[in-house]
């Protein structure tokens, strides 16, 4: 008989906190008040300007049975990715899920992720993700329109990176997300100097390792509010910088090839182009990052040229 510990395994819950006290009371509710049981909470507080608000509320659940870790940092990290690999090596269990402090969940969430990852031997699972405001109201009425899948389904790493991670990160976010902790040590550690797109080399890296699963049932809350780190990184050109670091990662690891990489290259120079930054030179220091091999100046005017060419017939 299969021990008991991989068919009901420990799974560490971290969640990473920010000045998010407005959300972790909810956050941390929705982790306890999970179906599964055998889990342990690391909360993690990333010295959080607010004046101890967050600090008070994590408190209270300094007791609770299943909250094994509370780290308060003295300087904040500098990275949201560098306290999810803190976290991953703090974790005690099989598998890991990061529960950003802003989202929430069904309380059958980890059930019904975990038991997919298990029965399908996947480096890690996900579900599909329905977007809502601060005040939890929901923004998209289609969490999975994205995945544009209609069923589960098992992937295997490879075709799952050139399907859904290549030009963005089709796992809405990493709340959604459960994984093997063993796996997440073993790979290199390029995703915890990233500001924006951290997650998504960290998650093409957990694929490369592995099959992926998704469940196609909306049990996690991804929270878009004002200090969204995403869309402050898009508006001061972080995430265009961590994008061609991910394309030269995809190439050199031949996932995609030389054309493709060419063609992701000039659909984010078409992005960035149209774009109005809060730095004005952050458009030219762009420009000038893209522009490293002698044939991008031959082939980009001859994609504005054919993109003009298709719009004024």
């Amino acid at each position: 008989m299969q021990n008991n510990k991989y068919l009901e395994p420990l799974v560490s819950v971290i969640i990473p906190n920010y000045c998010h006290s407005l959300y972790l009371d909810e956050r941390i509710q929705s982790v306890l008040n999970q179906t599964y049981q055998n889990y342990e909470v690391l909360i993690l507080d990333d010295c959080s300007p607010d004046g101890g608000a967050s600090k008070t509320i994590i408190e209270r659940y300094r007791s609770n049975p299943h909250v094994s870790q509370i780290i308060y940092n003295e300087k904040n990290s500098g990275s949201p990715f560098k306290q999810w690999r803190k976290g991953i090596e703090l974790a005690k269990g099989l598998y890991v899920w990061i529960a950003e402090s802003d989202d929430c969940c069904e309380n059958t969430f980890l059930e019904k992720v975990l038991k997919m990852c298990v029965e399908n031997s996947a480096v890690m699972g996900f579900c599909t993700s329905s977007i809502i405001d601060e005040t939890r109201d929901q923004l998209f009425n289609n969490p999975s329109k994205q995945m544009k899948l209609d069923t589960d389904y098992v992937f295997e790493g490879n075709c799952f990176i050139r399907s859904h991670l290549l030009f963005r990160n089709e796992i809405r976010n990493i709340s959604s997300v459960v994984f093997k902790k063993s796996i997440a040590l073993s790979i290199d550690r390029q995703y915890e100097e990233m500001k924006a797109l951290g997650d998504r080399l960290f998650c093409i890296e957990m694929a490369e390792m592995g099959r992926v699963c998704f469940l196609n049932t909306p049990l996690n809350y991804f929270r878009r509010n004002d200090m969204c780190v995403t869309l402050m990184n898009i508006n001061n050109g972080n995430s265009y910088t961590e994008n061609l670091k991910i394309i030269n990662y995809l190439y050199s690891n031949q996932h995609i090839s030389l054309f493709e990489k060419v063609k992701m290259k000039m659909f984010f120079i078409y992005q960035f182009s149209n774009k109005e930054f809060k730095n004005t030179k952050e458009k030219s220091n762009l420009l000038r990052l893209y522009d490293r091999y002698w044939f991008y100046r031959f082939l980009y005017p001859a994609y504005l040229l054919n993109r003009y060419m298709k719009f004024n017939p």
